[in-house]
């Protein structure tokens, strides 16, 4: 047993003297070893024992390598890990982002190449995200105000150029004017893989200049 790790030296120790003794013994079992060079592995051992006259006298042992299973295991177990917090940092950063737009007058969102919605943030839209992603503004409602804004979304995902002014979108509550920024995203290749557009809701703003001129 002195290939054995030392810290399961003592548990492989006490399996072969309960075994000798004649328990049972659960078989097989894996134990951290030590190669003449110093590199560690993982052994599988199944043992059977040897029986004369009623007494076990010894034992037979089938060892197997299984160094490359706990191996990928242990990659396995480090990418769920890695996974799982990532998920978790991404889901607090979107509620911190949330909080941060806090204001009903701001609308933030991304959409793929065809000008569906990946992401939405639009307190003032009257539909929930999951009645929104995956589709387009003209899908929604087929207003002359969507199918304006659907329009500039594709020109900005076909150009590569930004657009930035003030667009009417129609509300639940009628026709609103927003300062509207659309501008082309990029995946990691360099490739325009749809469009992120930012609002800000300018209605009453627009109101009260008007309301100055008259």
């Amino acid at each position: 047993d002195d290939c054995i790790a030392p810290e399961d030296r003592q548990e492989f120790q006490n399996r072969h003297t309960r075994r000798m003794q004649g328990e049972q013994v659960p078989t097989p079992f894996e134990y951290r070893a030590i190669r003449s060079d110093g590199a560690s592995l993982w052994l599988e051992f199944t043992v059977v024992p040897l029986v004369e006259n009623g007494l076990t006298i010894g034992t037979q042992s089938t060892i197997r390598d299984v160094t490359e299973r706990h191996e990928a295991e242990a990659a396995r177990d480090r990418l769920l890990q890695e996974v799982t917090q990532a998920e978790e940092a991404l889901r607090e950063s979107e509620e911190r982002y949330r909080a941060a737009l806090g204001s009903h007058h701001f609308t933030l969102a991304q959409t793929d190449r065809e000008a569906r919605y990946l992401w939405i943030h639009d307190p003032q839209l009257g539909l929930a995200p999951s009645e929104v992603l995956g589709k387009r503004d003209t899908e929604m409602n087929n207003s002359a105000e969507a199918k304006r804004l659907e329009e500039i979304k594709r020109l900005v995902i076909e150009s590569g150029t930004a657009f930035r002014g003030e667009l009417d979108i129609l509300r639940p509550d009628g026709v609103h004017c927003y300062e509207m920024s659309i501008e082309p995203r990029w995946d990691k290749n360099g490739k325009i893989a749809g469009a992120i557009s930012a609002g800000l809701d300018i209605t009453e703003r627009k109101r009260a200049e008007h309301a100055l001129r008259e």
